[in-house]
C-alpha cells in the first residue's frame, strides 16, 4: 500500500491512499482484488459546502472523476465506494454511465444535483473522509481503480485536486475546477 503525504497551501497535511489492488478490505466489507480496467481516477472532491449553490463552483459535495486515455470509459459494473465511521456505503453507478476520452464526470453527493452528471447516495465529510472507485472482478473481489483519502478540515471554497489531472500529487486547491483541469 503506497501513502502519500500530499503538499498543501496551508500548514495542515492530509494522507492520499491511491494505490490500486492494496490487499486491504473496502468501507463496504469487499476484499480488494487487482484492477486491470481502464485508468480513470478520482480526480477532485469537494466535501460539506453550501446545501443549495447555483454551481459546483460554489459548493455542493461532488467528487470529479478523470479518464486520461483516449478511449471512453463506461462505467457499468463500477462503484463509489465511501468509508465513514468505518461503515460504508457502496453506490453503483448508473448502466451506461460513461467518462469521454481525455474528460470528465461530475458526481454530485448528498443528493446535490445541481450541474452533476450523476448523484450518488452519500454525503462527503471535510475533517476526514475516504472514497474509492471500483469494480467487481470474476472472483468476487474489489478491484480498486482509484481512492483518494483526506484528514484535513477544510471548508469553502477549496476542494481537493490532482497536480496534474490523473497525476499521484494532490493538493488542497482554492480554486475548484468541475469538468476542467485543475489548478
Amino acid at each position: 500500500m503506497l501513502l502519500l503525504l500530499g503538499a498543501c497551501h496551508s500548514s495542515s497535511a492530509f494522507k492520499i491512499d491511491d494505490t490500486a489492488g492494496a490487499n486491504a478490505d473496502t468501507a463496504s466489507g469487499l476484499v480488494e482484488g487487482a484492477y486491470d480496467g481502464p485508468t480513470v481516477v478520482i480526480n477532485e472532491a469537494m466535501a460539506e459546502h453550501e446545501v443549495n449553490p447555483s454551481s459546483p463552483e460554489e459548493g455542493g459535495d461532488w467528487l470529479e472523476l478523470y479518464n486520461p486515455g483516449g478511449t471512453e470509459v463506461i462505467l457499468d459494473g463500477y462503484f463509489l465506494d465511501e468509508a465513514r465511521l468505518g461503515m460504508g456505503v457502496a453506490w453503483p453507478f448508473p448502466v451506461g454511465t460513461r467518462v469521454p476520452a481525455h474528460g470528465y464526470l461530475l458526481v454530485g453527493c448528498s443528493a446535490w444535483e445541481g450541474m452533476a452528471d450523476e448523484v450518488a447516495n452519500f454525503k462527503l465529510l471535510a475533517d476526514a473522509d475516504e472514497v474509492a472507485l471500483y469494480v467487481i472482478n470474476d472472483d468476487g473481489t474489489a478491484g480498486v481503480a482509484s481512492r483518494v483519502r483526506w484528514e484535513l478540515p477544510v471548508h469553502l471554497p477549496n476542494s481537493w485536486a490532482r497536480l496534474p489531472n490523473g497525476g499521484d500529487e494532490w493538493r488542497l486547491s482554492p480554486n475548484p475546477t468541475p469538468r476542467d483541469a485543475n489548478q
